[in-house]
This record gives C-alpha cells, structure tokens and sequence, in this order.
C-alpha cells in the first residue's frame, strides 16, 4: 500500500494484509539505536530519572558506565539540585542498567498478536532466526527461583507467538554477579495455559496470593484485594 486510506473503516482492515513474513521482513531490518547524550554515545540505558518513596526526584547512574561517562551525569544531578540514589533503591531500573552491560544482544521488535478476544503486545528482548530471548536480573539465587518460572513462562508466549522453537533465557544475580542461562524447546503448551489463565482471571476466576514478603515493596497493594485479605 503507497499511501493511507482516506476513510477510517479502510484504515482498521490495513491490518487484515499484514504476514508473518512482514514480521520476518521488519525484524531483520531492526537494530537497537544508541543514545546519545551529546558527549558520550551508550549502547543503553545510561541513567534515568525517577521519584523516591518521599516524593523527591533522583537519578540513577548504570554502575558499569566508565568513570568519564559517571562523571557526566554526576555533573548533570548536580546542576539540577538532585541526589544520585542507590540503583538498588529501584529493582525495575537496576534490571534495565544490567540489560544494557550484561544481556546478550540480539534484534527484536515490538507486534501485536490476536488471540481469542485479545490482542497481546510482544517485544521480546532478542529474536533471532532459531529462538526467542528473555533476560532478567534478580538480587539473589533465593529469589532466582521465583524469577525463574515467570521468565520461562514469557519465553513460551514469545515463541508461540513470534513462531521460534527455542526459548533462550537467562537471569543475572547481582550477588556474586553470576548468569544462569537455559536454553530449551518453547513449550506452546505451557503458552497456550498461560493465555487461558489470564483469560479466566479477566472473567472474573480468584487469583491466587504471591507470598506475603512479595507485597512488602509492591506499589499495588493498597489497591490489592488479595493483599487486603492476607494482612
């Protein structure tokens, strides 16, 4: 198609002509771009900014920057009145600091898959043309095995959906800085229960409570029905 169509209901049947191959054809044209700040050009993220539990703005320096790149941002808080906070303040943002210097890069694409009544967003954190790739970071090896299941489980839904056999996935403990890595055959069982799961817990089906120590830093459990009940 060289140019849109003019009225709205030609617009939402674009979709209806799109391939798995359009997929494949943007996939392989996709690569992660720098950033680059001016000064310095980063393969990641190189800070960011975010909110304490006191209502305060910070930022947040990747650990592995060089100390040149470091001072950069050191120059920046301070210009901007803000303090430098502890990566580890943020597990959310420490886990995208250790993507950009320890996960393995591979292209990857943001799509939308129909299933059911619902369109599910995928953007893996590699494709390549044999497997799916999903990183992840925790603190320690206790908590690796609560991470672990989660990471399979999204790995599965990434190879059902984007059509790879092989699910490649790895967890960064920051204690010990160790990758435990597993690389197996996508379970579309597993992916097709994972849907099914979420489409009955949408009906209306009781979810089942995360353990008690998990809500001690949830941002959601004032909202939480289920944290509500255990406390």
């Amino acid at each position: 198609m060289k140019q849109l169509p003019g009225k709205k209901e030609k617009l939402l049947q674009i979709g209806e002509d799109i391939t798995h191959s359009d997929i494949e054809k943007l996939l392989g044209e996709e690569a992660k771009p720098a950033q680059d700040t001016g000064e310095f050009v980063f393969s990641g993220l190189a800070a960011y900014t975010a909110t304490d539990k006191d209502g305060n703005e910070v930022m947040l320096i990747n650990p592995d920057l060089s100390r040149e790149e470091r001072i950069y941002y050191e120059k920046e808080a301070e210009s901007k009145g803000i303090r430098i906070a502890d990566p580890e303040e943020f597990p959310m943002i420490r886990g995208e600091f250790l993507e950009t210097t320890k996960a393995e890069q591979y292209p990857t694409i943001r799509w939308n898959f129909e299933w059911d009544d619902y369109v599910i967003v995928g953007i893996p954190d590699g494709i390549t043309n044999n497997f799916v790739y999903e990183f992840k970071t925790t603190r320690n090896k206790f908590l690796m095995y609560y991470i672990k299941p989660v990471a399979l489980a999204q790995a599965d839904l990434y190879g059902y959906f984007f059509r790879r056999d092989t699910k490649r996935v790895q967890i960064h403990i920051v204690e010990g800085g160790v990758t435990k890595t597993w690389e197996e055959g996508v379970d579309i069982n597993h992916a097709l229960e994972t849907l099914d799961k979420f489409k009955a817990l949408n009906e209306g089906a009781v979810a089942l409570p995360p353990k008690k120590w998990k809500c001690k830093t949830c941002e959601f459990k004032e909202r939480c029905g289920l944290w509500r009940k255990q406390c």
